[in-house]
Parts: C-alpha cells; sequence; structure tokens
C-alpha cells in the first residue's frame, strides 16, 4: 500500500447507491449498496487524503491524494450516499445530465429498459437507423461510434411509444434544480445535456449538449461547480477534437475519464487536464485497488497518448 500511496492517484467513480436497485434497472447499472460505500471510504480515508476534485488541477504529484465522484446525478446519492460522506466528512463531486432536470427519463434507462422486458430483437428488427454491429451487445453497440447517439434515442423513444412500456420507468436520477444540495462537501459537474457519445454527434450538437447543462449548472445558486468536464463513457474515442475546443471556450480546465485506470501524475490534452477513475465493485477497496494496479502495471502503455508516466 506504501507503493501505492507513493505513486498512484485514484479516482472512484460511482453511478447509483440503491439498497436495492429497481427491478427495470438492473441490468448493466453500476451500483454501488450504502454499506458498501461506507467501508470502502472509511478505507480510502485511512490511506489517502481524500480531496475535492477540482484540487486534481492545481498539483503536480499526487501522492497519498484520492477523490470521489458520482456520475448521471442519481436521486439514490443524495438520498444514501451523501449521509455517508457527510458522516465521514469527505468531499465529492456529482455529474449531471442536464435533461434529467427537465423531467426526461435517462435515455440509458431506457436501453436497461429495453433489456430488462426482453424487447431486444422486437427493437432490432424496428430499427433503421440504429446499426447491430457484429461482436458487440444491444447495450454496447447503442453507444458505439458508429451510431450517432441523437437517432439512437429518437429511435429507442418510438418503440418505447410503440410498445407503451414506457410509464413503467421511473425517473431515478434528479428532476429538478430544487434538489440539488448547498454542502460545503458537495460539488457539481456538467456530464452534458443526454449523455451522448459526444464523438458520434456533429460538433454543432456536441456544443448544444455541453452547452445547456454548462448554462443550467451557472444558474443555480449556492452551489459549488467544477471545472472538470466528465465525458460520457469516457473513452478515448468517447470524444474528440471539437469537444476539446468547445470545453476549453467555456473555461473548463479538465476532463474526467472513466477505463478503469489509476493516475501516474497528470497530463494536460490540448490545455485541458486529464484525470483517470476507476469503478469499484461490491469488493472491499482494498481488492478493487490491488486489481487496478496489478492491471496498470501489466498493461501496455504506449496506446494511451495522454496517460501520463511515473
Amino acid at each position: 500500500m506504501q507503493i501505492m500511496r507513493g505513486r498512484y492517484a485514484p479516482v472512484a467513480l460511482y453511478h447509483s447507491a440503491f439498497k436495492a436497485v429497481p427491478v427495470e434497472l438492473q441490468s448493466h447499472l453500476h451500483n454501488i449498496r450504502p454499506e458498501v460505500l461506507f467501508d470502502q471510504m472509511r478505507y480510502l480515508r485511512d490511506h489517502f487524503d481524500i480531496v475535492p476534485l477540482d484540487h486534481f488541477l492545481t498539483v503536480k504529484r499526487a501522492f497519498r491524494l484520492a477523490a470521489i465522484t458520482f456520475d448521471d446525478g442519481y436521486k439514490s446519492v443524495h438520498e444514501h450516499a451523501f449521509p455517508i460522506l457527510k458522516e465521514l466528512k469527505i468531499p465529492f463531486a456529482i455529474f449531471i445530465n442536464g435533461a434529467t432536470l427537465q423531467k426526461r427519463l435517462f435515455w440509458r434507462d431506457k436501453v436497461r429498459l429495453i433489456v430488462n422486458h426482453q424487447l431486444i430483437s422486437e427493437f432490432e428488427s424496428q430499427a433503421k437507423s440504429t446499426k447491430k454491429i457484429p461482436g458487440l451487445s444491444f447495450y454496447r453497440y447503442t453507444k458505439d461510434l458508429k451510431n450517432n447517439s441523437v437517432r439512437v434515442h429518437e429511435e429507442i423513444d418510438q418503440f418505447l411509444a410503440a410498445q407503451k412500456i414506457t410509464s413503467s420507468l421511473k425517473n431515478h436520477c434528479m428532476e429538478d434544480t430544487s434538489e440539488f444540495i448547498r454542502s460545503p462537501l458537495i460539488t457539481y459537474g456538467n456530464h452534458s445535456h443526454d449523455h451522448y457519445l459526444l464523438a458520434s454527434l456533429t460538433e454543432e450538437q456536441q456544443r448544444d449538449q455541453i452547452y445547456r447543462t454548462h448554462s443550467l449548472l451557472q444558474s443555480i445558486s449556492g452551489i459549488k461547480v467544477s471545472k472538470f468536464f466528465s465525458i460520457p463513457f469516457g473513452g478515448l474515442r468517447s470524444f474528440n477534437e471539437s469537444t476539446v475546443q468547445i470545453l476549453k471556450s467555456l473555461d473548463y480546465k479538465g476532463i474526467l475519464l472513466s477505463r478503469n485506470h489509476l493516475n501516474f501524475g497528470f497530463r494536460n490534452l490540448n490545455g485541458l487536464r486529464v484525470v483517470e477513475r476507476f469503478m469499484p465493485d461490491d469488493e472491499p477497496m482494498s481488492v478493487n485497488l490491488d486489481r487496478i494496479l496489478g492491471r496498470d502495471q501489466q498493461r501496455n502503455l504506449s496506446d494511451l497518448e495522454i496517460m501520463a508516466m511515473p
């Protein structure tokens, strides 16, 4: 663990924090049960200095530092995770999708609904724009670069309307600005408007996706807003140069990836600080960190253009 603390900076990425995952979301949802989160946070607090995420914008080396993030703005984070983090005095960041604050259902939850209702074949038989990609599951090819996310979402909405099952899916994400919590421990951030794969969109579509949630966050008084932008789906092919230029024009200072890596120091990409995140499962945090560390040490770093070296 001393080697870990000296060379790597873990930034944890969570999504929902349900005590029990709702039936309609049980496929492919990255959920952390509150009791597991408590144990993991206590372990991290005992072995690292957990700092607000934006602190990583200013440091050159992150010795003994860690940060906590949540993506997608699930209500369960406020309900179940916040009390734990408040008790342990741990700062954290929540990255939201602005569309859910307009009472719109999160489109990836609609994908989960189709999977859980075993309607994949019926969707595929009716879809005209969404390309089925050999070797990829429905869940994965609907977020692949070959499919424009706007078109995929439109076809999913048309399909669900015809099936008349959308009413069985509640909005489990934040849906009103009154739900934001004013706390020195919480920073909110931009995860785009709809959580589309930005690299699959036109530059104009990307700008709209980023700006709408940016503008919304700026309009809410009394909250802390991150200078990081959380890249939807979080891979190197999830964004492009247009994304970077749009973010810089809005004065963002960093981007968050989600590729299940730790940070080997930090590097900038065209002026934006790049931070890697890992997604803990239900195992103890020590097991999660050892697994990610072992994988990072064994992999070939030559193809990771923006990864910082020790």
